[in-house]
């Protein structure tokens, strides 16, 4: 590939694309002092002025999960169109996954044909510099928004790119983006691919491994156990007095030195967490422990500890955004993530095959004040407390209901029953039952 990126935001994401791109990575854009005018990974740091001003040619990929809409309204408003958020790629892009595009079927692919890949996004990008560089000349790239489609046309062109016109006949058309069903309208009876869900076109998984929990705990119950400050001791004491089935999240770690009760699976996704309670989740006596395979750290630590066969990769996507929730049925390919961790647990639970799902001790109170645990000593620092009031503000109730709305409309679809057995709290997505009812006859 030929083509230039600058990446905005040096964080982990940004660093993640920039070992996907390689060498057409030029430059990072951030706005954070501490990391203007240095070098990260090979790269500089410049702010947006600096990148008008040094490298307008390069097309801009914004990695920010919670900003990329303020950034994108900026650049518009800035006449720039050449740009892709990392939240409308690939979970593969996000994910920092190997591409084999020898497995992606173009051998059945006439080099003589009219190719016109649907979606300006960064793969789609790289399927035309890849496509062009094998042999296919005539492809073309139709952005996904009419606005973006006019404002590009010159741009395109002057970068070696070819924009789809409406009089250009077609052979083939490739999905390269999220939008993909507006491909319909502007191609009809075109013959069209999806090139979105990459890792189904290779037929090779991530983590194969995990299909080994595929519907294992079918036609069960499963409870799920948040941290919320309405959990009780007594709670989990009933759930092991009956062998319930049980899944939890986080720090419930830090709840082992007062009971008995052990989840049977945990599940632990965000980076920032898993590195500030690495050894913690080693050290518990837990059952089958699904950790992102994103804290590499943590891989690095386990290795030739027993404690290793209960421990088990799985792929985090951050692919969900505030209007966009997404539901993974497939756990070898990964979890999706949205502002709560119980989102991708939930995915997990039903990949299992468990059919009936109680919430308890998940409050989803996002206000900033009051406890937000069921512990007073949840957290060890002040810093990571503050953390997490933070991310409440940035989330917000709406995105977090969206989530549980998504994981509910999905449950229905699959005649998956998820009921709401929490003690108070604000999460009304879901039916309510007494918790204390389920056991009133045992």
């Amino acid at each position: 590939m030929e083509f230039a990126v600058a990446i905005w935001g040096a964080g982990r994401r940004g660093k993640r694309i920039r070992k996907v791109l390689g060498n057409n990575a030029r430059v990072f854009i951030d706005a954070s002092p501490d990391k203007l005018g240095t070098e990260i990974e090979g790269l500089q740091v410049v702010n947006f002025v600096e990148y008008q001003r040094k490298y307008s040619d390069c097309f801009i990929v914004v990695t920010p999960i919670y900003d990329d809409r303020k950034i994108i309204e900026l650049l518009r408003k800035n006449g720039i169109y050449w740009y892709s958020s990392l939240n409308d790629e690939p979970m593969e892009l996000t994910a920092d996954l190997p591409i084999d595009y020898n497995k992606l079927g173009f051998e059945k692919f006439a080099e003589s044909e009219r190719i016109c890949i649907y979606g300006l996004t960064l793969w789609g990008i790289m399927l035309h510099e890849y496509l062009r560089n094998n042999g296919w000349n005539d492809v073309c790239i139709a952005p996904e928004q009419e606005k973006r489609r006019e404002c590009l046309k010159r741009y395109i062109l002057d970068c070696g790119f070819s924009i789809y016109s409406d009089q250009k006949h077609l052979d083939r058309i490739l999905l390269a983006c999220r939008l993909r069903e507006e491909s319909n309208v502007f191609f009809p009876n075109v013959l069209t691919e999806d090139f979105w869900e990459i890792t189904s076109k290779m037929d090779t998984l991530p983590h194969q491994d995990l299909a080994r929990f595929k519907d294992a705990y079918k036609g069960e119950r499963l409870f799920v156990v948040g941290t919320g400050p309405s959990l009780s001791f007594d709670d989990l004491d009933v759930l092991r007095i009956n062998k319930e089935y049980s899944m939890s999240v986080n720090l419930i770690i830090r709840a082992f030195d007062r009971t008995r009760w052990r989840p049977d699976f945990y599940y632990a996704g965000d980076f920032n967490g898993i590195k500030n309670y690495c050894d913690e989740i080693i050290e518990a006596e837990m059952g089958d422990s699904f950790i992102s395979n994103q804290a590499e750290f943590f891989w690095k630590k386990i290795v030739g500890r027993t404690c290793g066969s209960r421990m088990h990769r799985i792929n985090t996507m951050s692919d969900c955004t505030p209007t966009i929730m997404r539901i993974s049925d497939d756990i070898t390919r990964g979890v999706y993530e949205s502002g709560t961790c119980v989102h991708s647990a939930l995915q997990i639970a039903m990949y299992m095959g468990f059919k009936e799902i109680y919430l308890l001790g998940i409050d989803s109170d996002y206000s900033t004040s009051g406890s937000k645990h069921f512990i007073e000593d949840y957290y060890h620092d002040e810093h990571c407390e503050k953390k997490d009031i933070d991310r409440l503000v940035i989330f917000g109730g709406n995105y977090v209901f969206r989530a549980y709305q998504s994981i509910r409309y999905y449950a229905e679809q699959h005649g998956i029953k998820i009921y709401n057995a929490t003690r108070g709290g604000k999460l009304e997505v879901f039916e309510r039952v007494d918790f204390d009812a389920l056991f009133r006859n045992t």
